[in-house]
């Protein structure tokens, strides 16, 4: 008898369900990353394409680490459909790619995919983090210039509706919503009825007419992200869910981005202030990164706007998503110690602040400047 759903959420219902298929694999490990889905490594009692090891990820209704929020099993489609359409358009060399999908079961939400993770090839959270500074250094100009060009060639690609594009994947309606929510929907929160214990003891102080001008842009953002149709966005470009895969002479092989659940049409200044700031996290909690992650976000953001131009919009809204994301997701995320935390949320504050009106010289003067050196 073929598995339930329910019985993918361990590993003898995954051993279980890949039996007697090209998937059939001696042991079945789970894995940590990720908190929407359930995800395993499956060791394949025979290479599968001249591959041992294969990753399966299986949805259920619900956020995996969150049992009471309802996450709609539409995502996983979702993800397919992105991922699918996005190795399409790529080149088959293209140093940033995706993982290779070999099987969609949408009727038990399975997918079987490449597995880039073996052998301890790092996320580029953790590489930035903990790769040895020569290392870093050397690469840094290389990581950042190919995903800025990844991200900016695909925001460019969108914008002509390529089979229909947009209008598929306006409908992934819950990812609107939780990339508003989750960001500029808890701005003004967190720094006041819903303080996380790194801001709580002693309150962080945030003046009045900061809290305005947050609560102005925050709403302005929110509605901006839930009304976006123009611009297909991948919705959760971070470090943590990139992997950084290098060759035997420490060179840079590939770049994969995974976890495409919430792709949808959205803001592209949202999609960079993201990925920036998650990468600014690096340089203020490890300060021997601080060189080669200024290198990083200098030619991300170049090879961006060779790619898509900039603008003053792009630039402010990049500026406030960057800062909004060290409020919201700095004192929520274990980074480090409490002095530390509480001073990154309070330059988010005045990041937001200074980007709510900056002028286009202001933003060439800003950490977005690189959007406009090209």
């Amino acid at each position: 008898m073929a598995p339930t759903p329910s019985e993918l959420t361990t590993t003898e219902g995954v051993q279980a369900y890949i039996a007697n298929t090209p998937f059939a694999s001696h042991t079945v490990t789970s894995l940590s990353g990720g908190t929407g889905n359930f995800a395993y490594r499956i060791h394949l009692s025979a290479p599968f394409e001249g591959q041992e090891t294969l990753v399966l990820k299986h949805a259920e209704p619900y956020i995996k680490n969150l049992v009471s929020f309802a996450f709609s099993l539409k995502r996983q489609t979702f993800e397919y459909e992105a991922m699918t359409r996005i190795k399409e358009w790529l080149p088959a060399d293209s140093l940033v790619t995706v993982p290779t999908i070999y099987h969609f079961d949408r009727e038990l939400h399975v997918l079987i995919m490449e597995d880039c993770g073996p052998s301890g090839v790092p996320t580029l959270k953790d590489f930035l983090c903990k790769s040895e500074p020569s290392i870093l250094q050397n690469l840094a100009d290389k990581i950042g210039a190919s995903l800025g060009r990844f991200l900016g060639e695909m925001h460019t690609w969108s914008r002509t509706d390529p089979r229909g594009l947009l209008g598929l994947f306006a409908g992934n309606t819950q990812a609107l919503h939780i990339s508003a929510w989750v960001t500029h929907g808890r701005t003004v929160q967190t720094l006041t009825e819903d303080l996380p214990p790194a801001l709580a003891d002693p309150p962080i102080e945030v003046s009045a007419a900061d809290l305005d001008v947050l609560r102005k842009a925050a709403n302005e953002m929110s509605a901006a992200i839930t009304a976006a149709r123009d611009v297909f966005v991948m919705g959760d470009f971070w470090p943590g869910n990139i992997m950084v895969k290098l060759d035997a002479e420490q060179n840079l092989e590939r770049l994969y981005i995974l976890d495409w659940e919430l792709a949808k049409p959205g803001v592209p200044g949202v999609e960079i202030g993201q990925f920036c700031a998650e990468v600014d996290l690096v340089r203020r909690f490890v300060p021997s990164t601080k060189d080669a992650v200024k290198k990083v976000l200098e030619t991300f953001l170049h090879a961006y706007a060779q790619e898509c131009g900039a603008n003053v919009k792009m630039a402010r809204d990049a500026l406030i998503h960057w800062g909004t994301h060290m409020v919201v997701f700095t004192p929520r995320v274990a980074w480090g110690d409490k002095q530390t935390t509480r001073q990154v949320v309070k330059d988010g504050v005045q990041i937001i602040v200074s980007a709510a009106g900056a002028s286009k010289q202001d933003l060439r003067e800003s950490l977005v400047g690189p959007l406009f050196s090209q």
